[in-house]
């Protein structure tokens, strides 16, 4: 005897098999969001070191500029005077889920297409200019201090 259709405990294995699997892609698409906010700060706590060494190890200061480009957020070493915020040697660190704030002192501000220059000095390794503290928030969120008299930045997830 031949039977069409589907049996009522055949459509219950199939929608459960389903259910997995929509589960796991919806918590997958959470862990890549906290991946790119994770890679966006070890990137930008990783550009403030090789800034300071070029510095220190130069005869000229290098900058790092932070900026928006094209929803993104942008790192970009330079010592030039008329430096200007584009995509063209630029280093992309953070995806469009990824939001870089600041905090210069006055509160907290968006990152925009106006740089935020990040320098040090070359007398004691101390920050010359750049905000206090660095937000990146995604799924995750951390914050990169930047302890002016010293040089030292320091990353924590919060």
């Amino acid at each position: 005897m031949k039977h069409k259709g589907f049996s009522l405990i055949e459509c219950i294995i199939v929608i459960a098999v389903m259910s997995i699997v929509i589960g796991s892609l919806v918590f997958g698409f959470g862990y890549l969001d906290s991946a790119n906010a994770n890679k966006c700060a070890f990137a930008i706590d990783s550009a403030i070191t090789t800034t300071k060494a070029e510095t220190m190890s130069k005869t000229e200061p290098v900058n790092l500029y932070l900026y928006q480009f094209d929803g993104t957020c942008c790192i970009k070493y330079s010592n030039a005077a008329d430096f200007v915020a584009d995509g063209s040697n630029a280093e992309v660190v953070g995806a469009a889920r990824v939001t870089v704030s600041y905090d210069d002192g006055t509160g907290k501000k968006e990152l925009t297409s106006t740089p935020q220059i990040i320098s040090f000095s070359r007398k004691d390794g101390s920050f010359s200019s750049g905000p206090n503290v660095i937000y990146i928030d995604g799924t995750d969120s951390y914050e990169i201090r930047l302890i002016k008299n010293t040089g030292k930045h320091i990353i924590k997830s919060v």
